[in-house]
């Protein structure tokens, strides 16, 4: 009778080894799940890049952070998988016969499988993760919003100037084709005409200086927020376009001294035209 108790309690100690190298299984094979998890997080990280440096190495950091820990819990119950085959041999059985009895009495149904309380707070811990990319995505794509908007506010500006210019442009070359026909009608001031001739020349190659500029930065911007927000990139749009509106002023300086220029020979003219008569 002795003997078949003995065999009684090995079988339940069995059946109990049994039951928590099933359920150890069990949560190793979500662990194998949570890698891809790990793989999403390393494409998530490379996009940290192209957002603000500071808050991505903060929020790296606890991503490497919570990940060591996911890795520590993993070889955790790598060691309690040993530990339950160990147990499950005919010498452990021996080693371990009323010790299980004893700690399942003293401890209750809540430790029959102690390995899975440790999953709620890495499940927890992977949705925080997640909530907290998300939130850094939008606010990446704000970011980007934001400045695609001042993009083409300045660009439509710049045009804006561009066809002013071209107008002036256009009158400037009225009046001084004008003043050409009324020089060679009258064959007076030839070196007047040449010089005006000369500035209008200038300043249409000022003109033409000016929209390759705005064309070129046109064509950059063009090339997609992900480029812009590289380091030294802004630096670079803003030094073309305090060139851009240096050029403006002079051509327009130009157009105001051409204008000027062309609006005394137009009057002087006008006087000899009257002088003659």
């Amino acid at each position: 009778s002795g003997r078949y108790a003995e065999t009684v309690e090995a079988l339940r100690q069995i059946g109990q080894l049994g039951h928590l190298y099933a359920a150890l299984k069990e949560q190793v094979a979500q662990l194998e799940t949570t890698k891809s998890d790990h793989a999403e997080l390393e494409k998530l990280r490379l996009l940290f890049l192209e957002g603000d440096q500071e808050s991505s190495a903060s929020v790296l950091a606890d991503l490497q952070g919570r990940v060591s820990s996911l890795q520590g819990l993993a070889s955790d119950l790598q060691g309690e998988k040993e530990k339950v085959s160990q147990r499950g041999s005919p010498r452990g059985l021996r080693r371990c016969r009323g010790g299980l009895g004893r700690e399942g009495a003293a401890e209750g149904p809540t430790e029959a499988n102690p390995a899975r309380a440790p999953l709620s707070p890495t499940r927890s811990a992977l949705q925080e993760i997640k909530r907290e990319l998300k939130e850094l995505g939008g606010q990446q794509e704000m970011a980007k919003a934001t400045l695609q908007q001042l993009v083409t506010r300045t660009a439509d500006r710049l045009q804006g100037q561009l066809d002013e210019l071209r107008a002036m442009v256009e009158s400037v070359g009225q009046r001084q084709e004008q003043a050409e026909a009324q020089a060679e009608a009258q064959a007076a001031c030839p070196v007047c005409s040449t010089d005006t001739s000369a500035q209008v020349g200038q300043l249409l190659q000022r003109y033409e200086k000016l929209q390759e500029l705005v064309d070129s930065f046109m064509s950059q911007q063009a090339v997609g927020t992900a480029v812009r927000l590289l380091p030294g990139r802004s630096q670079q749009d803003e030094e073309l376009l305090k060139r851009i509106q240096a050029t403006v002023v002079q051509v327009q300086g130009d157009y105001e001294k051409l204008s000027s220029v062309t609006g005394n020979l137009l009057d002087d003219r006008h006087q000899k035209q009257k002088d003659i008569e």
